[in-house]
């Protein structure tokens, strides 16, 4: 096992690994924001595939900023960024969700979950 950390850590240098952390950090802002934003316009949508699209998308874009000239590729940070970002939400906020409910609701967004169904005259989010 000691081998195999060895072999992943020597993948990128020191300044590769802390562009890729950011930009894995700005992958999950832009696709959080986004998916709120879609959330509240008329446009329908905004599944898992939509979302997994947006981080792969956003990723690309934002790997040519952050990734460090002449360090290598970064089509290939971008194209690893996106499902790596989606993996970090996923385990991420499932902890969020499991030992701080109602920060995790506030996070998502959730009226819901914050403050229990909805309210009298609101209607449901779902079409």
């Amino acid at each position: 096992m000691d081998e195999l950390a060895k072999w992943f850590l020597g993948l990128f240098t020191t300044a590769e690994w802390r562009a890729f952390i950011w930009l894995i950090l700005a992958t999950l802002a832009a696709v959080q924001t986004l998916k709120l934003v879609w959330r509240y316009s008329p446009i329908t949508g905004g599944g898992h595939g939509h979302v997994a699209i947006l981080a792969a998308v956003s990723s690309m874009v934002l790997a040519y900023f952050i990734w460090p000239a002449g360090s290598g590729s970064w089509i290939i940070a971008g194209t690893v960024g996106g499902p790596a970002s989606n993996l970090t939400f996923k385990l991420g906020f499932g902890l969020l969700k499991r030992y701080m409910p109602d920060l995790a609701a506030t996070v998502n967004l959730d009226r819901r979950e914050v403050w229990g169904l909805p309210p009298q005259g609101t209607p449901e989010r779902r079409k």
